[in-house]
């Protein structure tokens, strides 16, 4: 069995979020489309999401970045403006 399949938790902090995803740091190995629950601590609120983006850093981190797989524009409770009339 490979590690993205198993159930883990982790702890981390957004570096950068946006109406459809984010990105974060964890210490855990993911693959591209593998599909994670990312909480958000201050609402409690659940958001399925898929992992867009993979970047190994070094042997201890990878820089994720995540697309939300359902429509969720205020999970991070920020009013997202949008540039188009």
């Amino acid at each position: 069995m490979c590690s993205s399949d198993l159930p883990f938790s982790e702890s981390t902090e957004t570096l950068n979020v946006s109406a459809v995803g984010g990105l974060i740091q964890l210490s855990a190995k993911v693959i591209l489309s593998q599909e994670l629950i990312l909480t958000n601590l201050q609402t409690n609120e659940d958001v399925p999401c898929r992992v867009a983006r993979s970047i190994r850093e070094g042997d201890n981190n990878t820089l994720a970045g995540l697309d939300f797989l359902q429509d969720s524009p205020k999970f991070w409770q920020i009013d997202f403006v949008s540039k188009s009339p």
